[in-house]
This record gives structure tokens, C-alpha cells and sequence, in this order.
């Protein structure tokens, strides 16, 4: 079997294998630098493929929590509650009491722009 058969494949296999990145990533690191050893190859490989599992399975939480929808600070209509004050805000969005070790609450009733 040629070099390329070879390459087809094993991409295949992992097609199969629903490693799919890896299917992706593997002909460029297989046609990479010929000095990289097969355990840096196939740490790369796997690594790769982790980290796109990581991604995928995060994405599908996010989905699942069925959150409103991402929103910055940026965004935030303060006009809708004028109690708020932006500059606590932005302060908070800092995460300062994140390293300070400091709890943050917000209190309110339904619909007060606490998740916004």
C-alpha cells in the first residue's frame, strides 16, 4: 500500500470512528515534518481531537441549559432598571471579587433585569 492509500485510508477509520477532527487534521500531520517522532504525532493528533470533543460537548450544554442567549455589558440596557448603577456593574464585570475572594449576589424579583 502506497503512502497515500495509506493516508486515505486511515482517515476513513477514523471517519468510521466518528473522530472527525482527527479525520480533518490527520493528512496535514502526516505530511508535516518528517523529524516528529510518532508519539509527538500522535499526541498531536489526540490533543487535537480532544480538544475539539471538549468544544463540541460544551456547545451542546450551552444548548441544552437553554439560556437566553448571550448578551455583554455592552449590551445591557440600564435604562431598563435605573436603580442599576453601571459603574458597580462594569466594576463587577472585571471579576476583581473572582481573585479577591469576594461573593457577589444579585437579589430581585421575576423580571427586574437580574439575568438580563
Amino acid at each position: 500500500m502506497n503512502a497515500t492509500t495509506l493516508i486515505e485510508a486511515i482517515k476513513d477509520d477514523l471517519g468510521y470512528l466518528k473522530l472527525h477532527r482527527s479525520a480533518e487534521i490527520f493528512a496535514g500531520l502526516a505530511d508535516g515534518d518528517q523529524r516528529q517522532d510518532r508519539l509527538e504525532f500522535l499526541a498531536a493528533l489526540v490533543a487535537e481531537e480532544a480538544a475539539a470533543t471538549r468544544q463540541r460537548r460544551l456547545n451542546a450544554r450551552l444548548r441544552f441549559a437553554h439560556f437566553p442567549g448571550r448578551r455583554t455589558i455592552e449590551e445591557f440596557d440600564f435604562d431598563f432598571q435605573p436603580s442599576i448603577n453601571p459603574d458597580i456593574i462594569r466594576d463587577l464585570a472585571g471579576l476583581g471579587f473572582v481573585e479577591a475572594g469576594t461573593p457577589i449576589l444579585f437579589l430581585g424579583k421575576p423580571g427586574c433585569g437580574k439575568s438580563h
